[in-house]
């Protein structure tokens, strides 16, 4: 397959036909190519993320009980920390980020992104999510409670 794409242009689709993407880092330096092309893997049955960089189709459940369908990257050595696993949820009108390292989110793309999954704050959070493949150490889950950012003091929560 040849298909490349920016990882922010994955589509519920995408993930659909190939649940497993890679980072084409090796490709960098081909025109329109850059750190954040990813191209459809060829990884089967569990990712081994010593292997490169990957993303992993997963299903989101939001607060309210509906689904949303999205990706996870797979930690190395069992490092299942938010920050690691960076989950994101993908719309038919675009896609939804939660970790924003130390940046923080502003009030207008956070009332977006739940314009774009149709709820407000308390119908989203918190987000539970499951990989739809498991990675080395077993499948990718987590708990989302909101937003997060990177403060002086750790994560903060931002909804």
């Amino acid at each position: 397959m040849t298909n490349r794409k920016q990882i922010d242009q994955l589509t519920a689709a995408d993930l659909v036909a190939s649940p497993v993407w890679e980072f084409a880092s090796d490709e960098e330096g081909n025109e329109g190519q850059d750190e954040c092309t990813v191209r459809p893997s060829t990884q089967r049955g569990q990712v081994n993320a010593t292997a490169g960089m990957f993303v992993v189709s997963a299903t989101f459940t939001l607060a309210d009980g509906s689904t949303a369908v999205g990706y996870v990257t797979p930690p190395c050595e069992s490092d299942d920390d938010l920050g690691v696993t960076q989950p994101v949820i993908v719309t038919d009108g675009g896609q939804i980020m939660f970790w924003w390292g130390v940046l923080e989110p502003t009030r207008d793309w956070m009332d977006s992104a739940y314009r774009l999954l149709g709820r407000n704050a308390d119908d989203v959070f918190p987000i539970r999510f499951l990989s739809n493949l498991d990675s080395t150490d077993g499948p990718i889950s987590g708990v989302n409670p909101g937003f997060m950012q990177m403060g002086d003091h750790g994560i903060n929560w931002i909804r």
